[in-house]
């Protein structure tokens, strides 16, 4: 049997990444305005749309869109503005 101790230590690990996953992402798309890398905005949230979408956003010149999601959990080519 575990301590206490050793289930709450088990517990923050989960819980670290968790928080991880749920920080922007690199999504390996070009923005459609500077050609710099596309982020995720929200990795774990998709739109429910048809087809689903993600919200996607570059650092770099603070463009804002919305993605294709597709099963690989990965945004398809197709980047709209919003």
């Amino acid at each position: 049997m575990k301590t206490l101790s050793e289930h709450n230590t088990q517990q923050m690990k989960r819980h670290d990444a968790m928080r991880k996953m749920q920080e922007p992402q690199p999504n390996g798309i070009a923005c459609p305005n500077c050609k710099a890398e596309l982020w995720d905005s929200n990795p774990l949230m998709i739109l429910t749309s048809n087809p689903p979408q993600k919200n996607v956003h570059c650092p770099k010149c603070n463009y804002d869109g919305i993605g294709w999601h597709d099963e690989g959990n990965r945004q398809k080519s197709r980047v709209h503005g919003m």
